[in-house]
């Protein structure tokens, strides 16, 4: 009898081991993901300062750098931490993460290219090799001994990003593209607005063509805010419209300087007006 309990009270010792061991892994990945978050949200807020006319290179160049430098970094150690493990038992951990990195990285692929990046392009950024590893010099070494590579330098064999996160963060993409469409509007791009209406449009269409809002009870808002966004700018964009029709094509910051010099030259005149009255 006794020894049947002893071996009752080891097996749920063994159970209350992978219960901690779970949850400190849980922990692990909810701190990872709030770092992919935050660094994330700055990046989206470097692309902000992007203008179509002028076209800065440079800061696309930064976001680039900075959101490779969060793949190799934050989510490689992701990646390794669910490595031998269920995936979706620590979905919940680092979704947010997730959404916020593909709004990121969906919003850098737009200001680039003006399109899309698709869940296939993002996957393949996601290159966690063993083999084949660059070194400092820019030669290639063969890696295949497992107990020669060291803990930070290992590599996870293959990652997934799930369809849900991907399709709950570009969800959030049609804010961002909505706000930076009403910035160059402020800057004259008329161009760069219509740009992004298209594909608020294009891409909304889609997403009422899914039966996804019965799968993800966070989708309906999600499209709920699309839709919003995609009225906005197609409301600027008809306001625009119609001032084009009204009068001729005016560059409103040349314009605007115009303003400002006359404005110096009559304050200048009523001094010196001021002047010779006294």
């Amino acid at each position: 009898m006794k020894e049947d309990v002893r071996d009752v009270l080891s097996i749920f010792r063994q159970y209350s081991t992978q219960l901690d061991q779970k949850n400190d892994k849980y922990e692990r990945l909810v701190k990872i993901s709030r770092d992919i978050t935050m660094e994330s949200k700055r990046i989206i807020f470097l692309l902000h300062r992007y203008n179509s006319l002028t076209k800065e290179e440079k800061i696309l160049q930064e976001a680039e750098l900075r959101l490779q430098k969060l793949i190799n970094d934050k989510w490689k150690t992701l990646a390794l931490e669910i490595e031998d493990e269920d995936p979706y038992m620590f979905g919940r951990a680092f979704t947010s993460g997730a959404q916020e990195f593909v709004e990121a990285m969906t919003f850098n692929c737009f200001l680039r290219t003006s399109s899309l990046l698709t869940r296939d392009e993002l996957m393949a950024k996601f290159d966690f090799t063993l083999k084949n590893k660059t070194t400092e010099t820019g030669q290639i070494s063969d890696q295949t001994n497992d107990s020669q590579i060291k803990k930070e330098d290992r590599c996870p064999t293959k990652f997934q990003l799930f369809w849900s996160d991907y399709i709950l963060g570009l969800g959030d993409l049609g804010g961002e593209v909505m706000r930076w469409g009403m910035q160059q509007i402020g800057f004259g791009s008329y161009k760069s607005c219509r740009t992004s209406t298209r594909l608020l449009q294009d891409v909304y269409i889609g997403f009422l063509k899914t039966n996804a809002v019965t799968m993800n009870r966070d989708y309906y808002f999600k499209i709920r805010a699309w839709r919003d966004s995609t009225l906005k700018l197609e409301k600027a964009c008809y306001l625009l419209k119609v001032r084009e029709m009204e009068c001729p094509y005016v560059d409103f910051r040349q314009l605007l300087k115009s303003i400002q010099l006359m404005d110096k030259d009559n304050e200048q005149q009523r001094s010196w007006e001021q002047e010779c009255d006294f």
